[in-house]
């Protein structure tokens, strides 16, 4: 089967930079760190020279989220994932792409000191 695709499923794990995000004063001011996971799919074909590189991926994603300055964390993960498809050709798994920033583990933590 010389052409045989083959469906891939990727991770891209932990990618780690300083970006604005959020609706708070002080998180439209400073940077913070914002920590992602992209879980996406593509069909390989072997015989093809065409292949996807995932660094490109990964500097996609940090420019545009750089860029961007997204407000919500919701709204960064809807346009990061249209963005993607439509530049990469990839589809990305439900709950493919996993967010994390330091005023949400912030926020998380503190919510549960006050809980107890």
């Amino acid at each position: 089967m010389p052409n045989q695709p083959y469906n891939m499923k990727v991770s891209i794990k932990e990618l780690s930079f300083k970006a604005i995000i959020g609706i708070l004063p002080i998180e439209r001011k400073e940077t913070q760190r914002v920590i992602i996971d992209i879980n996406f799919e593509y069909v390989f074909h072997k015989t093809n020279d065409e292949f996807i590189d995932y660094s490109c991926i990964a500097k996609t994603a940090k420019k545009i989220m750089k860029k961007k300055q997204f407000k919500l964390i919701e709204d960064a993960i809807i346009f990061l994932e249209k963005k993607l498809y439509k530049k990469y050709n990839i589809y990305i798994n439900p709950y493919g792409i996993n967010f994390m920033s330091s005023a949400v583990i912030l926020r998380h933590q503190t919510q549960g000191v006050n809980s107890l």
